[in-house]
């Protein structure tokens, strides 16, 4: 069959939750949950009520997710753990470089939250913070100015939370690669939309809630193996170690070798369950199909908001964006509360409107959220 992308949903609407009369345009915010989540989450009640034959049955779900996650960052199925959210998978990683005096890591001061505190957390062991670029968006040649000899470590958003301007990673992998440096990169608002190439990573990590159609409670940590074998947990629990004979620590205890030895207990089942649900749900459709989807909406709107005249601060290059579109606007949580009023659900803040559709989205819905913004305004 052939699809003409962004023509009609590759995802019905009715699949969801609370989508009747809305037209949700808000996936980098939160995406509306899928009504087949709630088998998923029976499978998961019935599993854990099933004593230890479903106790068994928890773990093999986690594993066979592990794998999903590999086929989505084209990593291993050893290479994908879970933890509780992006932020906590930043902050091991940072932890993990073992910098000190003398050392730097690179990170734009517009990069989310969350990434930016990673780096600058390293502050407190003497690492120097070096900003790259001084604008909404950072190039790789200001990413490729900043670093030298001494820089351990990149740390970058591959899709902008505030800008929607998507990264080139082959790029920075590069630029991380000529001074022997790790890159570190947060996925959150490109997996799922657009393509995430994991074997040019050290670490990749991504919250569950937005592009991959899940909920909270579970954050993606994925350590490429070929690249930072070595990177070791900073703190411990018992999921982390190797069983003794004894099962008591007290006299020593070995790190599991692969990914559960930053699993300090048990990982987030319930949410697993849910993600198995969503990724099976993306994968489903093939990921140029996605990619195609998302960028045929999103030229739709940008071009629209250009139209208008309005401030787009999204890259116009399709290969420089991904599923986010966003307009520099300081009555933003004005214009997010009217557009909900005619039925368009977006994302506001920080003197942005952020617009985000996704694969149950399509033209007519660009076309509504367009027209009710020229009432809002």
């Amino acid at each position: 069959m052939t699809i003409t992308h962004g023509a009609a949903p590759l995802i019905p609407p009715q699949q969801f939750i609370g989508l009747d009369g809305i037209t949700h345009l808000a996936a980098g915010g939160e995406t509306p949950a899928l009504r087949s989540h709630t088998a998923a989450v029976e499978r998961f009640l019935t599993d854990k009520s099933g004593g230890m034959p479903g106790r068994n049955r928890l773990f093999e779900t986690a594993g066979r997710v592990r794998g999903k996650v590999a086929r989505l960052f084209d990593l291993e199925a050893g290479d994908v753990g879970f933890l509780l959210n992006a932020s906590e998978g930043l902050t091991v990683a940072a932890a993990g470089l073992g910098a000190g005096p003398g050392d730097n890591v690179v990170v734009a001061g517009a990069d989310f939250p969350s990434v930016v505190l990673a780096a600058t957390g390293l502050r407190q062991a003497g690492v120097e913070i070096r900003a790259a670029g001084s604008g909404l968006v950072a190039t790789t040649d200001d990413y490729a100015a900043a670093v030298d000899a001494q820089t351990r470590a990149i740390f970058v958003s591959h899709v902008s939370h505030l800008t929607g301007a998507r990264q080139d990673l082959a790029a920075l992998r590069a630029v991380a690669d000529a001074v022997g440096a790790r890159l570190i990169v947060d996925v959150s608002h490109a997996a799922g939309a657009v393509p995430v190439d994991g074997r040019l990573c050290d670490i990749v990590v991504s919250c569950c809630y937005k592009w991959l159609i899940s909920v909270h409670g579970c954050g993606l940590f994925c350590v490429n193996h070929r690249r930072w074998p070595d990177l070791m947990p900073r703190t411990i629990g018992w999921h982390a170690i190797v069983e003794t004979e004894t099962g008591q620590p007290l006299f020593g205890h070995t790190l599991k070798p692969g990914i559960e030895r930053f699993e300090s207990g048990n990982v987030p089942f319930l949410a697993i369950h849910v993600l198995e649900n969503g990724l099976d749900t993306l994968m489903a459709i093939g990921a140029a199909d996605r990619e195609a989807h998302c960028e045929a909406l999103t030229r739709r709107l940008r071009d629209g908001l250009v139209a208008r005249g309005l401030d787009v601060l999204t890259p116009e290059p399709a290969e420089r964006r991904a599923g986010n579109v966003c307009i520099a606007m300081e009555a933003s949580e004005r214009v997010e509360a009217g557009l909900r009023e005619h039925g368009v659900l977006v994302w506001a803040g920080e003197e942005r409107v952020r617009f985000s559709p996704y694969l149950y989205n399509d033209a007519d819905g660009i076309d509504r959220c367009l027209d009710a913004l020229g009432k809002v305004l």
